[in-house]
């Protein structure tokens, strides 16, 4: 068997998500949860740096989680019986659709990721959707488990880095400097989670192993593939960009554009309702096409992790970088 390489990664991942469409919508709902991955843990990590660290943002964050807050909240409101029985039943309501929409979008998750180890597997035959759907509703607990996980790991990081940052805050450029150090060690240390989870989850659904099982075998396999879990999540992170460039595009042709032409309509016809359509119809087409992008996407950063972790646990994958310098695998 030849050894696999990014490229075939790329290809085949891009195959899987172009040609089975079925999975454009457990995309759609999965891209809820993040990406699987580095980008995850770059824009959570950036928005905690750069938001939480300004002192008002973080005394708001506190405010709105006392209990002295919400009290004063209530009083100021003062609300009846009639009115505390309708706010129940309101976030009742809320609740029931929050869970149902976490269901789907952790099932659709894992039902990605069994398609995609499928299509790995079987060499390009297209994998069966209510397989993957269903496979996807049964690891739903175990998949649940590792995101809050790695929400939970985040948020306790990202507290450490806010932390810190207001306690070097007031020690000048020697503070910014340890700053900046525990930030790229908090980074770094994000994103080698981030890599075990993403293992995990394919040890879970593709290899039907228990969570604990599932954890210390991804482990294992970081330590094994350690180089190429980096390389490919800088892979990753330039197909991200790319795609932004293109969201940028997309932002002239599909948006500006319609606009242009309903405002030289409108200009000639003295219609003003023409403006207005073409900026209703450039907004419309945008976020079609947005979101239609994104579900892809999602299903392609997936089914690369996915891909990869086939070939890193079946017979193991070569880093670029000791390829380039002829050294064996790691």
């Amino acid at each position: 068997m030849s050894e696999p390489t990014y490229r075939q990664a790329l290809g085949e991942s891009w195959k899987l998500s172009w040609r089975h469409k079925g999975l454009w919508a457990f995309g759609l709902f999965a891209m809820i949860l993040g990406q699987m991955g580095v980008v995850d843990i770059f824009l959570k990590m950036g928005i905690t740096a750069n938001n939480l660290g300004g002192s008002d943002s973080w005394t708001a964050v506190r405010l709105i989680f006392s209990p002295r807050f919400w009290r004063l909240v209530a009083d100021s409101l003062n609300p009846g019986l009639d009115t505390w029985v309708w706010l129940f039943w309101l976030i009742i309501t809320l609740l029931g659709f929050a869970g149902m929409v976490l269901f789907v979008a952790v099932s659709c998750q894992g039902a990605i990721v069994h398609a995609a180890a499928k299509y790995a597997k079987r060499g390009g035959a297209l994998p069966n959707d209510s397989k993957a759907w269903h496979a996807g509703v049964s690891h739903f607990w175990g998949l649940l488990v590792l995101n809050i996980l790695k929400k939970l790991s985040l948020l306790l990081i990202g507290g450490l880095i806010v932390s810190i940052a207001f306690g070097l805050g007031s020690v000048g450029v020697f503070g910014r400097v340890l700053y900046i150090i525990a930030f790229i060690v908090a980074l770094f240390a994000s994103l080698i989670l981030s890599f075990l989870l993403v293992y995990a989850a394919g040890y879970l659904v593709v290899e039907n192993e228990k969570i604990l099982t599932s954890v210390r075998l991804a482990w294992q396999l970081f330590a094994r593939h350690w180089l190429v879990s980096f390389e490919v999540g800088l892979v990753v992170l330039l197909t991200n960009v790319a795609l932004l460039f293109i969201m940028l595009a997309a932002v002239v042709y599909l948006f500006f554009l319609p606009m242009l032409v309903a405002d030289y309509i409108a200009i000639w016809t003295g219609a003003v309702w023409v403006f207005k359509i073409g900026i209703g119809a450039g907004y419309v087409i945008l976020l079609v096409f947005a979101f239609l992008a994104s579900a892809i996407f999602s299903v392609f950063t997936t089914s690369v992790w996915t891909y990869l972790f086939t070939k890193m646990h079946s017979h193991g994958v070569t880093s670029k970088l000791l390829r380039i310098m002829g050294k064996s695998r790691v």
